[in-house]
C-alpha cells in the first residue's frame, strides 16, 4: 500500500508539474500576443502619422504652387496694364501731334 501512496504521489506531483508548465506556457504566448499587439498598433500610428506628414507636404507643395501660379497672373497682368498704359500715351502723343499739325 505505501508503494502505491508513493506512486500515486508521484503521479499527482507530475501533473501538478505538467499543469504549471502549461500554466507558463499559456503566460508566455498571451505576453507574446499583448506585445504583437502593441508594436502593430506602434506600426500603425507611425504610418498614420506618415500618411498625414505626406499629405501636408503634398497641401504645401500644392499651395506653394498655386502661389507661384498667382505671382504669374499678377506679373501677367500687370505687364498687359503696362502695354496698355503706353498704347494710351502714344496715342496721346500721336493726337497731341496731330492737333499741332492742324493749329499750324
Amino acid at each position: 500500500a505505501s508503494e502505491e501512496a508513493k506512486m500515486k504521489v508521484k503521479s499527482a506531483e507530475k501533473q501538478m508539474l505538467l499543469e504549471a508548465e502549461a500554466r507558463v506556457k499559456a503566460a508566455e504566448t498571451q505576453a507574446k500576443a499583448a506585445e504583437a499587439r502593441a508594436e502593430a498598433e506602434r506600426a500603425e500610428s507611425l504610418l498614420t502619422l506618415a500618411a498625414k506628414e505626406e499629405a501636408m507636404t503634398k497641401a504645401e507643395l500644392k499651395a506653394k504652387q498655386e502661389s507661384e501660379e498667382a505671382k504669374m497672373k499678377v506679373k501677367s497682368a500687370e505687364k498687359q496694364m503696362l502695354l496698355e498704359a503706353e498704347a494710351r500715351v502714344k496715342a496721346a502723343e500721336t493726337q497731341a501731334k496731330a492737333a499741332e499739325a492742324r493749329a499750324e
